[in-house]
């Protein structure tokens, strides 16, 4: 048995978003939405108390992106999946998998 945080299913997209590459709020809000076909959405402005959230979990972790000209100098604050937030997502699909083993739909 594993020690890893339980997630819920936008905490779970938001680390299928992370596992390719690091992303900032406004790219990962499109990916979430992207990856799970719209099926899950965050908006922007509900997307930063759930990375607090994981980030509070040790699922990832955040850090600041170079300066850029077209951003005035601005710089983006990025998010990236940990080991632990690796592990937590391989554990719940692993979970879902088992659970749905042999499940046949009901309407075969």
């Amino acid at each position: 048995m594993h020690d890893t945080p339980n997630v819920n299913d936008t905490e779970l997209a938001v680390l299928a978003a992370l596992i390719r590459k690091p992303l900032y709020g406004f790219s990962l809000v499109e990916e979430v939405a992207r990856i799970s076909d719209g099926r899950v959405t965050v908006t922007l402005g509900g997307i930063y108390p759930v990375l607090h959230r994981m980030e509070g979990k040790g699922l990832i972790e955040a850090f600041w992106g170079d300066e850029s000209e077209e951003r005035l100098g601005a710089r983006r604050r990025y998010y990236r999946i940990t080991g632990l937030g690796e592990s937590a997502a391989r554990d719940t699909r692993n979970m879902l998998s088992a659970a749905f083993r042999g499940v046949r739909p009901a309407h075969a």
